[in-house]
């Protein structure tokens, strides 16, 4: 009776640490503009983030509030698993109307980089996603370091 228990035990850890979703990957946490990673000037930041799902997305905001015009660079390190990510940055005026998009493009599993400057009042978010339902690794992060020095 005792090896019974010892070895259901054993079998419902296994289970429960292969399929359990990763702790890091919340749902609801980054994955709209309303649910963003707020990113202050400044400063370096470094963010390690998981796409848990085929169709997750991760946003980061930085809002310009100084009276001058602001430079936001994005360093993106895809997960060792491979898969091709998009990295991106999506520029707003102050009415809300999208002023800038730009798209580092698709080229699998290396470093990215972009930089986009933005006035007074503008905000700008960092937008991280999985080009193919694939490319998704709810195990394994990427690294995100937003630079809002300058």
């Amino acid at each position: 009776m005792r090896i019974r228990k010892v070895i259901t035990a054993l079998i419902t850890s296994v289970l429960l640490l292969t399929f359990a979703p990763s702790a890091f990957a919340q749902k609801g946490v980054a994955d709209t503009f309303d649910t963003a990673i707020e990113v202050d000037l400044g400063y370096v930041h470094e963010h390690g983030g998981y796409l848990d799902a085929p169709d997750d997305l991760d946003f980061y905001h930085v809002k310009n509030t100084t009276p001058g015009m602001r430079t936001v660079a994005a360093i993106f390190t895809p997960p060792n698993s491979g898969g091709t990510y998009d990295l991106m940055f999506i520029v707003f005026k102050n009415d809300g109307q999208v002023i800038s998009f730009k798209d580092e493009g698709n080229s699998p599993a290396i470093t990215r980089f972009l930089t986009t400057t933005i006035n007074p009042g503008e905000d700008v978010y960092v937008l991280v996603r999985g080009r193919y339902p694939s490319d998704y690794d709810p195990n394994t992060p990427y690294r995100l370091v937003i630079d809002t020095r300058r």
